[in-house]
This record gives C-alpha cells, structure tokens and sequence, in this order.
C-alpha cells in the first residue's frame, strides 16, 4: 500500500514538474520575441540616426548644445531647432 501512495505522489510532482517546464518554455519564447523586436527597433533607430548624422553634414548642420544654423529659415531636416538662427 506504501509504494501506491508513493506512485501517486511522484505522478503529481511529475505532472507539476512538466507544468512549470512547459511555463519556462514560454516565457523564454516569449523572452525571445520580446529580444528580437527590441534589436529591430535599435537597428532601425542606429539607422536614422546614422542618416541623419549623414544630412546634418552635407548641409552643414552641426548636433549638439549651442548648434549655429546658416541653411535658412524654409530648410528643415528633421532636426529641431528651437532658438538658433
């Protein structure tokens, strides 16, 4: 009679064991969608930026604190200049 009580309680942490690895399993697919789309956004965005960067030079625009624009007041490339001129 011990060892089919016994039997039955491995049967149920067995059960429970499977459980909570099919969860793991999850969340680590989960996890990874998560990972992947996050690199696409940083690949997307170090793109931009490297576009940008690239515009900013050829029409003479410096980034950063006290920026000078001499391109003129209808020329916008996407950068925001709120009190130079």
């Amino acid at each position: 009679m011990p060892s089919q009580v016994k039997s039955r309680q491995l049967k149920k942490l067995f059960e429970k064991y499977q459980a909570k690895k099919a969860e793991v399993g999850d969340v680590q697919e989960q996890f990874q969608l998560e990972r992947e789309g996050m690199l696409d956004d940083y690949r997307i965005l170090t793109q931009q930026v490297g576009v940008g960067g690239w515009v900013c030079g050829c029409v003479g625009v410096g980034v950063g604190v006290g920026v000078d624009v001499d391109v003129g007041v209808g020329v916008s490339v996407g950068l925001q200049t709120d009190g130079f001129s």
